[in-house]
């Protein structure tokens, strides 16, 4: 008898070590993070797919209809990672994107207003630019570390294994818009958002590679 209460506390240790040790790897941070992410992603996709974004021809106004919401995706996931992450240097990366994000899209808004649509003798080139672009970064972010499947990590890892193909999406676009666009306002914005988030893509490979976080 007594033989069986000792192999049964020892499963209830043993047990007990167990749910402590699954609890450190899937923290609720970093299950609420990976569902919040995912759902941002989801919504961004959404908005930014061949039914939701008509395009119109007119290389500026194509380029201003996908990076409103390609943006929100941003500001989204950066108050995901204000809300779940605990890294200084992450957390202040992503206050950053909302800072510069969030005026940068009523700054979208209000040009689309006041825009009148002219199409372009490149409107075809400048579409498969565009959408070539889009596609890259769904892929990458839809194959990355982040997919539902996988193992949650650290927000702030989920966070930067998220921003940084979404960000190479928004260049790959805004190269697009340089190409084609001829918008002074738009283009100055695409050049703005070029510069800043490939620096942004270079401060989060060092932020991976420096937290012992590799793809």
């Amino acid at each position: 008898m007594k033989a069986i209460v000792v192999a049964v506390g020892i499963l209830i240790v043993l047990l007990g070590g167990a749910l402590v040790l699954r609890s450190m790897v899937y923290s609720p941070a970093a299950i609420g993070a990976q569902r919040d992410l995912a759902a941002a992603n989801d919504r961004m996709m959404a908005a930014m797919s061949d039914k939701a974004v008509v395009y119109l021809g007119d290389p500026d106004v194509d380029f201003v209809n996908l990076m409103i919401p390609h943006h929100q995706g941003a500001v989204d996931m950066a108050r995901i990672e204000l809300k779940y992450g605990t890294d200084p240097k992450v957390r202040d990366l992503a206050s950053r994107i909302e800072a510069a994000q969030q005026p940068q899209i009523d700054q979208m808004h209000r040009w689309r207003l006041n825009h009148t649509v002219t199409r372009s003798a490149d409107e075809a080139a400048a579409r498969l630019a565009l959408t070539a672009a889009n596609d890259h970064m769904m892929k990458d972010m839809h194959h990355g570390p982040q997919a539902s499947s996988a193992p949650p990590g650290k927000p702030d890892h989920q966070f930067l294994d998220m921003m940084s193909p979404h960000h190479q999406g928004a260049v790959e676009m805004g190269e697009a818009e340089l190409k084609y666009g001829t918008d002074p306002e738009i283009r100055a914005l695409a050049q703005a958002i070029n510069e800043v988030q490939r620096r942004e893509i270079a401060e989060m490979a060092k932020l991976s590679g420096g937290s012992g976080h590799h793809h």
